[in-house]
């Protein structure tokens, strides 16, 4: 449901905690799963250093 959300929102990233369902890897028209601290790594990367 949250992916196909995700989807049709043409969002680019959808958080969880669940890594137990090895969805992480998942990448689909620029929208990438991400777990909230590979979210927060990413986050610091693109938009501290601007």
């Amino acid at each position: 449901m949250f992916l196909a959300c995700g989807i049709a929102g043409r969002a680019k990233y959808i958080i969880s905690s669940d890594e137990k369902s090895g969805i992480h890897s998942f990448k689909f028209n620029g929208l990438k799963i991400m777990t909230p601290n590979e979210f927060v790594d990413h986050w610091k990367t693109e938009f501290e250093t601007k």
